[in-house]
């Protein structure tokens, strides 16, 4: 999970909006509202066209700079492309009320937001607990380094022990699972990605990842 910087607001119209609400009760969330669009692709851009959690790439760098250039005077006039992504409420409790607060929002494979996030957050919250912002991408002291360790044989992310105490150790090794960074299809996804870029290199080629870039700088997947 790379560290995000959300202050790229480009979406100006729902932020000014957001803004003169003043943290006041939102309208209901649903990906019909007038700001759904804006939001999702504000989102994406300042995540380089991928997943929060994950890593996989939900938009091609093409449409990523096509997106930059389809905001018109703060709104999104272009098209939704077909890409598997959801806008995600890190802080579910938040859905209800705050469903367009800024700091809690990501876009997210729909997969991982779907059945994975919602099912290991409830699971935390059934157990009077809920998410630990330890691994909230956007926060200002997060930094992936200090946080995870890959395993690139088995590759899979786990809690850098060496660094944490144990509980935050108990506290990473839980969200590991919530936000699915070692979920099944994303570890097929990147390890068939990851040793592609090995094998390259491997042959003298300079290679740069444009997806899993983590997983990639902490140790290639065999």
């Amino acid at each position: 999970m790379q560290k995000i910087d959300k202050s790229k607001k480009v979406a100006t119209a729902y932020h000014t909006w957001l803004k003169s609400l003043k943290n006041k009760k939102q309208p209901p969330y649903s990906a019909t509202f007038r700001f759904y669009k804006d939001v999702l692709m504000n989102l994406l851009i300042c995540q380089n066209g991928l997943c929060a959690y994950t890593e996989m790439r939900l938009l091609s760098e093409a449409d990523l700079k096509k997106a930059q250039k389809d905001f018109k005077n703060g709104r999104y006039t272009g098209l939704l492309r077909d890409m598997p992504s959801d806008i995600e409420h890190f802080d579910s409790r938040l859905k209800e009320n705050y469903g367009w607060k800024w700091d809690n929002l990501f876009a997210v494979f729909s997969t991982i937001n779907q059945k994975v996030k919602r099912r290991e957050e409830q699971k935390l919250l059934d157990n009077g607990e809920s998410v630990h912002e330890i691994l909230k991408p956007d926060t200002k002291n997060y930094d992936p380094l200090v946080l995870l360790k890959y395993n690139s044989k088995e590759n899979i992310f786990y809690p850098n022990t060496e660094e944490l105490t144990a509980s935050e150790i108990k506290q990473v090794q839980e969200m590991i699972i919530c936000l699915g960074l070692n979920n099944g299809y994303i570890k097929m996804k990147r390890g068939d990605y990851l040793s592609e870029l090995a094998t390259r290199e491997k042959f003298g080629e300079t290679v740069t990842p444009n997806q899993f870039i983590t997983a990639w700088t902490m140790g290639t997947a065999v």
